[in-house]
């Protein structure tokens, strides 16, 4: 008779089940006649629930006593546990409340660290490094390990002594070595002081020294060296010398003597954050801006950080060597030589490729300007490359790295010369060193509006790929215009490393009277 007394549940939740268990616990049923017979009817009220045998049936007028038995029996029991499960849940359900909320932020936290862009370069780095073998040649050489061992035979004082009458020294902290392809900031503010009469010491970083012990002259009044700490205070014999650094190696200073310190802001502090942490990145910042002599900011968008802490900051932007880059009959590099003999206008870069080229927004130019032939020079820097497929494009070219030295053979055959970087805060603050080679090429130059870039008359400006498309049509037309030319020339030659370097000079004197 066990089948009269189901019921059909449905399909209940959790809820809904407590809340019946509830009632029919908490339902008034007269106990009396249940008294006498509790015990045994309990007892066989289990019997028959759980027997796997037919039981025989009952008396009907048992069935109502059986289960108020049941009920009765039980409901203290039950309601105690109820009670009890529920006073536990709700103190889980506190306990797991704040472990949501704190497991909740820290995938925020941990989402936004993998959202950030050292971590995005980092890991970019790593799966280019997986990709191709000429990613590992391409990155090492953009960080700047020499290709062979070097030795150095000249102490300090070998130096101080064979060069007692130049102007003065200037000392570069640790960095990346001379060789380096991508010929940078560094080299470029060293070679102006040379000449300018200055000696300088150019220190090379101990990841980068590959062997190199004591200095080598590398070009006319330029050394560049390594001293371990057992030897870095020969450097007491330089005198008064100016000091060089950036946010990341300005705390080498404490190894001059009486230097005039220069502190050079070149970018925003997250473009370091690949290498260092934010916190060491922030105090090494907030030491060198308060204790240099002298502050350098090198883009507009930075200068407004430097300035409300330095009103003295002074602006520094990159430079070029015009006469390096100056248009001349230079042969034409073979690996272009065939887009040169069909006479197929070139668009081009150099520099590095990463997160920061618009890769999107070149693939897009390239399928609107089949007849254009897109040519990119520089290393994969941070593994983007491959995954953009943009070398898959039938008019886009990628020629890797290529030296310093061969760069203006191929600005010779540019059409065009461009900077396609995403617009960021990050790239807002960036005063792209290409820009016045592409200008002492004489070439006409298009950019995004960034807005280092747009300081200058002469950058044509676009954003999107059909204001891109345009200008690269009217660029074309203005480089056959000797004119254009002579003006872009013109604009190079007022932005020259030593025009920056002088700067520097006046801005050092003009401390050392105070």
């Amino acid at each position: 008779g066990r089948s009269d007394l189901v019921r059909d549940m449905g399909s209940p939740d959790s809820a809904w089940l407590v809340q019946r268990m509830e009632a029919a616990l908490t339902v008034e049923t007269d106990t009396t006649p249940l008294a006498a017979i509790r015990g045994s009817l309990a007892h066989a009220a289990s019997a028959v629930l759980t027997s796997s045998m037919a039981p025989p049936s009952p008396p009907t007028r048992l069935i109502p006593i059986l289960v108020s038995s049941l009920v009765d029996s039980e409901r203290n029991r039950g309601a105690t546990q109820i009670a009890l499960l529920r006073h536990e849940l709700e103190e889980r359900g506190d306990y797991l409340n704040d472990r949501v909320a704190e497991l909740q932020q820290v995938r925020a936290e941990f989402q936004a660290f993998r959202d950030s862009r050292a971590v995005k370069l980092a890991q970019a780095a790593w799966d280019g490094r997986r990709l191709v073998s000429e990613t590992v040649a391409a990155v090492k050489e953009r960080v700047g390990r020499p290709a062979t061992p070097t030795a150095g035979n000249l102490t300090v004082e070998d130096i101080v002594e064979a060069n007692g009458q130049s102007r003065g020294f200037v000392v570069f902290a640790p960095s990346i070595h001379w060789d380096v392809e991508l010929f940078q900031r560094p080299q470029q503010m060293a070679s102006a002081f040379a000449r300018q009469g200055y000696t300088v010491l150019y220190q090379v970083d101990e990841q980068y020294r590959n062997g190199l012990t004591g200095y080598r002259q590398v070009a006319d009044g330029i050394y560049e060296g390594y001293l371990g700490e057992s030897e870095v205070g020969e450097l007491a014999a330089i005198p008064s010398p100016i000091f060089m650094s950036y946010v990341y190696n300005y705390a080498w200073g404490r190894h001059l003597v009486d230097a005039r310190t220069v502190y050079e802001h070149i970018d925003d502090l997250e473009v370091f954050e690949q290498v260092y942490g934010r916190h060491d990145l922030d105090r090494w910042h907030t030491e060198a801006l308060h204790n240099a002599d002298l502050v350098v900011g090198s883009a507009v968008d930075l200068m407004a950080e430097l300035t409300p802490v330095r009103s003295d900051a002074v602006l520094v932007p990159n430079g070029v060597n015009a006469t390096h880059f100056e248009p001349e009959d230079r042969p034409i590099p073979d690996d272009i030589s065939d887009i040169v003999a069909a006479g197929t206008p070139i668009v081009g870069y150099y520099g590095a490729l990463a997160e920061w080229f618009d890769y999107r927004l070149l693939a897009g130019l390239a399928e609107r300007m089949p007849d254009v032939a897109f040519v990119l020079i520089g290393p994969d820097y941070d593994g983007t490359l491959p995954k953009s497929k943009i070398a898959d494009i039938a008019n886009v070219r990628w020629l890797g790295s290529k030296p310093y030295g061969a760069l203006p053979a191929y600005l010779d055959r540019f059409s065009v010369a461009t900077i396609p970087f995403v617009v960021s805060d990050v790239t807002h603050s960036v005063s792209p060193l290409k820009l016045f080679e592409y200008m002492a090429g004489g070439k006409p130059v298009i950019t995004p509006p960034l807005r280092e870039c747009a300081r200058y008359p002469e950058v044509l400006l676009a954003d999107g790929v059909d204001e891109w498309a345009e200008m690269v049509e009217l660029a074309i037309e203005l480089g056959a215009d000797a004119t254009f030319r002579a003006k872009m020339v013109a604009a190079a030659n007022e932005n020259t490393w030593d025009a920056r370097v002088k700067t520097i000079l006046d801005a050092v004197q003009m401390t050392d009277d105070r």
